[in-house]
């Protein structure tokens, strides 16, 4: 029994000691149009993401297009493998929702707040960078992303949003950090200072918590098919903890009906604090249960 003041019996705090190590490489190419003309954009064969995943065309739900004014394709690309691309970064955004089964539109469908792009005006050389980003509802992350760079003079009149225009290498050691205990039953991340190139994390970002049982794989398997965390376990609980800071497991209850009774010695468990609106799909914290 936790004393007057200390932290309650099976409850961890969370610290950034506990967290696995990740990294990540992100690639993106560029395709020269016409400056200030319009321009179709063409995605109809993006079969695979630019993090492997099989993927539809006609399953990119949103795409945008957005104005970086100082910032080159280097300092885009970096900023968003880090996750630090802030808002002061964007000189402007136009959005498209494709209708159902479409797979290409041009510069000047996209529209923001009902105004419509004109690329004679929004899209001329010497205007910054301009990146397209593409987004399934079903999927974590951005699908796949693409520079376009305005020349005067150049003759292109589609950009290619096909397989392989930008991927992601992934690297990452799961159980680099320290185990949380066995007998943990809540969890608490109000104190928790994971230190990100742009700074700490914030709190506020996190808004889903996962757990996942594995009662057949290793943390080697695990990383091998690291996207599919979720999918891969044996049974996983999920849970919106939008604004929260604590959390209690026993409320949880998995995908296949299972209440949370606790962790067991006989599995590989993993936690796990998630942004979905992040552009980066890993998890900013994951951790795993001590087995003994």
């Amino acid at each position: 029994m936790a004393g007057c003041g200390g932290t309650p019996e099976g409850t961890a705090l969370l610290t950034a000691e506990q967290s696995y190590d990740f990294s990540n490489v992100l690639f993106a190419q560029s395709t020269v149009i016409t400056s200030g003309v319009d321009t179709t954009i063409n995605w109809s064969n993006l079969t695979v993401d630019q993090l492997g995943r099989e993927m539809s065309p006609d399953s990119i739900d949103t795409m945008l297009i957005v104005r970086f004014e100082a910032l080159s394709h280097e300092e885009v690309i970096q900023g968003a493998a880090d996750d630090c691309i802030e808002q002061p970064d964007i000189s402007g955004v136009v959005e498209l929702h494709p209708e159902e089964g479409q797979v290409s539109a041009n510069l000047t469908d996209f529209s923001f707040m009902g105004y419509e792009i004109d690329p004679a005006e929004q899209i001329l050389e010497g205007m910054g960078s301009f990146l397209i980003t593409a987004y399934s509802d079903d999927a974590i992350g951005v699908r796949m992303m693409h520079f376009i760079e305005p020349e005067v003079g150049a003759d292109a009149s589609t950009v290619e949003l096909e397989n392989g225009v930008a991927s992601v290498d992934l690297s990452m050691d799961i159980d680099a950090g320290t185990p949380l205990p066995l007998n943990t039953t809540s969890i608490d991340w109000a104190g928790l200072e994971l230190d990100t190139p742009c700074g700490t994390f914030p709190l506020n970002r996190f808004d889903r918590l996962t757990v996942v049982k594995y009662d057949d794989l290793t943390i080697a398997d695990v990383e091998n098919d690291f996207l599919y965390m979720d999918t891969i376990g044996t049974d996983v609980w999920n849970a919106d903890i939008e604004g929260l800071s604590l959390f209690d497991l026993t409320t949880m209850t998995s995908e296949t009906g299972a209440p949370f009774d606790g962790f067991t010695p006989d599995s590989l468990w993993l936690v796990a604090l998630r942004c979905m609106t992040c552009d980066n799909p890993a998890p900013p914290y994951i951790a795993v249960v001590d087995a003994e």
